[in-house]
């Protein structure tokens, strides 16, 4: 007899023990179906930044050339700056000779005081 409640609280446990297996192993089937959405997803994601990485790779190249083009306009602008400088100090050198000059022939002419 003995042998005989062992042996129904042994099925009994193990009905049990299925049973609960079987709700853990459909739950889990849920997380795992879960899993696989979300890496479904990851992949779109990975896609977006791909395709995101390659635009902004564009905008660098496009950006590249229009900083050339912006730093050839400005050295072009930094020359022109440096040649109206050196015409300036030429062009105002000669005109201090050009005063000297007058001033020197208007004392000797007109022998004018200057104050």
């Amino acid at each position: 007899m003995a042998d005989d409640t062992a042996i129904k609280l042994i099925k009994d446990l193990s009905k049990k023990f299925d049973s609960r297996f079987d709700k853990i192993d459909s739950k889990l089937k849920g997380v795992d179906s879960r899993f696989d959405k979300l890496e479904v997803s990851l992949d779109f994601v990975k896609m977006d930044v791909k395709r995101i990485e390659k635009q902004a790779e564009e905008i660098d190249k496009r950006n590249e050339k229009r900083y050339d083009k912006v730093m050839n306009h400005i050295d072009g602008l930094a020359k022109g700056f440096k040649k109206f400088d050196e015409e300036q100090t030429i062009l105002s050198a000669h005109s201090k000779n050009h005063t000297d000059r007058i001033e020197k022939l208007e004392k000797k002419v007109f022998k004018v005081v200057q104050i």
